[in-house]
Order: C-alpha cells, then structure tokens, then sequence
C-alpha cells in the first residue's frame, strides 16, 4: 500500500503512478470542481441559441427554391358591384325571399330601416348607409345572401344587437353593401 498522496501521470505506455510525501500546507489536487458563474452560463446559452437560429435561418434561406412574393403595392384594388349590380341582387333577393302572410319583409332598402339597422347615436365613427338590409333565419339563408352578394360583388356585414360603439354595423363609405340582420 502507498501511503501519502498519489500522483498519476499518463504516458505513451501507460499510467505510471508515483508515490508523494505529503508536504504541510501544499495542495496538490483540488477536491471541488469549478463551477460556471450563472451569469456566465447563461450567457454562453443565449449566444448558442442565437448563433445556431442565425446559422439555420441563413442556411435555410440560401438552400430554399422558394419564388419572390411580389409586394403589397403590386395588388389590385378590389371592385365592388356598383348601383346596377345592387338592383339586380335585390330583385334576385325579393323573388328568393318572397313576403308570405303576415310577416315582414325579409328583404327591404326602406330608408327608415336602413338607419334602424345601419346608424346609431352613440357611435363616434362616421357611419353610412347599407343598400339594403336581409332578416335571415337559417343558415341556408345566409348561405343564399352570401352567395347572390359574391356573385355581384357586394360586401356583406353581419348584424346581431346593435349594441358597438365601434360601429361595426355601418355600411362602408363609398361602397354599395348588404346588412345580414337574424330576426
């Protein structure tokens, strides 16, 4: 048995181990491993992170076949059905929603109700009119009115209470539209 401290050394052959008398007050071997500071770890991770996401973003981008978008500037503006287009799509509303017995018009451009379902004094928006207004029941009824006001490109708005200060409900400036109103 060796007494005193072991030193080991590694060489070509092998480890040679050599004894070593214990001197007072010299440390030859640290028996606590070093620890990071969490600083300095946490450093070395968000560097890592940021570095390897850079490298695989660049990566992916050269190594992509993907063709250029063309830009925001290069779209048409869209083209709303205008007075004609509006006309024909209430008259193919009213033979679709016929009036029967004592109930009310499913289908109606009555200024009275336009401002009903389109205006509120409490909004702080500048509002504007519907064309018209279509109380639905079903969900094959909107099916019908979203279908006739794609066919002539009419934008369409949904009404529920009328209770926004958004104004969510007006028609929009300068736009012929259909309000969709569930009796």
């Amino acid at each position: 048995m060796l007494s005193g401290r072991v030193a080991r050394h590694i060489t070509r052959n092998g480890i040679k181990i050599r004894s070593i008398k214990p001197s007072k007050g010299v440390r030859l071997q640290s028996t606590q491993s070093v620890k990071p500071s969490g600083t300095r770890m946490f450093t070395t991770l968000v560097t890592a992170a940021v570095v390897g996401g850079a490298g695989g973003f660049l990566i992916a981008d050269l190594t992509s076949n993907k063709p250029s978008q063309p830009s925001q500037k290069n779209y048409d503006k869209p083209q709303y059905g205008g007075p004609q287009e509006v006309a024909t799509a209430y008259e193919e509303l009213r033979a679709l929603f016929p009036v029967t017995g004592k109930e009310k018009d499913k289908v109606s451009n009555d200024k009275k109700i336009l401002e009903t379902y389109g205006y509120s004094p409490n909004s702080y928006h500048s509002e504007h009119l519907h064309s018209m207004v279509v109380r639905v029941m079903s969900t094959e009824d909107v099916v019908k009115v979203v279908n006739i006001a794609r066919k002539y490109r009419i934008p369409v708005t949904a009404y529920s209470g009328g209770t926004s200060l958004e104004g969510h409900f007006s028609g929009a400036a300068q736009v012929e539209s259909v309000l969709i109103s569930r009796e």
